[in-house]
């Protein structure tokens, strides 16, 4: 059995020297982190003892200490429970718990230290008559002497407990042998258990794809690549001492929306709190096909809850064709308008039915976005000429995967300063 000394030794190291063993692009085979040891001191809540003597008398949360055993001077044999509080392990992996109660006396140190059991609850009726059921004996203990600590190792008792959603864990403390006075002990009314624990990775957010993070959200979404990118942020809720968490690595998996699962694949190990990306490899994913993916956080330990979906199609063919673009201010012959001047001109998408955006400026290489009024729709902007002369507009149209068309160069010709104002 591991001592109360060894287990919280044990913690703290492990708290002080967790390690980064996963990096960007490392292989799976190598050996996985360590991750952080998070422990708790569960404590109790309320605590009742018994008398055989007095077997319908209760004893509901007295002051003194926890008597245990046959007492001479009191002519009775006790048993004490603890009702013990589970609430912060909720959700959590139990490691390991092991209860540390103070011995405040004992008669003497040669026999057997008391047994632990899980039992059921208690109340303020509890007396000997109506004692909780024994259910489970925690098996060998150790603790005979004053100022030792009695201890159980209650690793499976409260795994169990903590599995099952209960919040509050009973446990009865009985002399090994009631017929020795003895074995008669007395105890601090405040133990502990002591449990290492994890926590499960919480529910991945953030979920974007490609380079350049482009959000899921509640409606399917477009890519241009047939091995995009996916991206999500995870966070673990375990923390150390400084504020650090465990390391994380996502597990992401994609498949067709309601049939299967095509591929899956885990991204590089990181801290929590940071963003996690994998790519789909090429081959899996097809032109003109509609997928969906999720992700879940894994800590080495634990597995959390997948993602929510996040489908999208796939659209790898570009425009074949680019907008049009008409101006009354500045139609394409003759003089028109001047320095300073300004002018509407309408982009239309020119039967390309998936055009949501457009792109134009007065060079090819610095263009500037206008959102379509609809898919497939038009979009009118307002340009001021800044010199006069001949002079070009160059617009392109880009569909709801991001692939842009073909640019179009719209030629039209400002009027010098002579002759602004005039229309030929």
């Amino acid at each position: 059995m591991r001592s109360r000394r060894s287990v919280v030794g044990a913690a703290l190291a492990s708290l002080l020297a967790v390690t980064v063993a996963g990096t960007p692009g490392a292989k799976a085979e190598q050996e996985p982190p360590r991750v952080l040891e998070q422990i708790v001191a569960v404590k109790r809540t309320d605590w009742a003892t018994v008398s055989k003597r007095f077997p319908n008398t209760p004893s509901w949360n007295p002051t003194g200490d926890a008597p245990v055993g046959r007492s001479v001077r009191a002519r009775t044999t006790y048993r004490s429970f603890f009702r013990m509080d589970l609430r912060p392990l909720a959700g959590a992996t139990v490691q390991a718990a092991m209860l540390e109660h103070p011995v405040v006396s004992a008669v003497s140190c040669d026999t057997p230290a008391p047994e632990v059991w899980a039992t059921g609850d208690i109340d303020a009726a509890t007396t000997w008559k109506r004692q909780p059921a024994w259910l489970k004996n925690a098996g060998p203990t150790s603790g005979t002497c004053s100022g030792h600590w009695l201890e159980a190792d209650l690793a499976e008792i409260v795994r169990d407990a903590v599995a099952a959603g209960q919040t509050q864990l009973t446990l009865g403390i009985r002399a090994a042998d009631e017929s020795d006075p003895r074995s008669y002990k007395t105890l601090s009314n405040t133990p502990i258990i002591s449990v290492t624990y994890n926590k499960a990775p919480d529910k991945p957010t953030a979920l974007s794809m490609l380079s350049h993070f482009k959000p899921c959200g509640p409606d399917r979404m477009w890519v241009s690549q047939t091995a995009p990118q996916l991206n999500a942020t995870i966070t673990d809720p375990d923390r150390n001492e400084t504020g650090g968490g465990d390391l994380v690595t996502g597990r992401f998996e994609w498949w067709r929306p309601g049939g299967e699962r095509i591929g899956g694949a885990e991204s590089w190990t990181g801290s929590s709190g940071a963003n996690f990306s994998v790519t789909v490899p090429e081959g899996q994913l097809k032109d003109g096909e509609t997928y969906a993916w999720r992700v879940q956080g894994y800590d080495y330990v634990t597995t959390g809850p997948w993602s929510d979906w996040c489908e999208f199609t796939v659209d790898a063919t570009r425009p074949d064709r680019g907008p049009t673009v008409t101006s009354d201010d500045y139609p394409p012959t003759g003089e028109h308008g001047g320095i300073g001047i300004p002018g509407t001109f309408t982009f239309t998408a020119n039967g390309v039915d998936d055009i949501v955006e457009f792109h134009y400026g007065d060079s090819p290489d610095v263009l500037r976005p206008v959102p379509a009024d609809r898919p497939g729709g038009s979009a009118t902007v307002t340009y001021t000429p800044v010199r006069a002369g001949w002079q070009s507009l160059y617009v392109r149209g880009v569909d709801r995967a991001g692939n842009p068309s073909p640019i179009v160069q719209y030629e039209f010709t400002v009027a010098w300063p002579a002759a602004a104002g005039t229309r030929k």
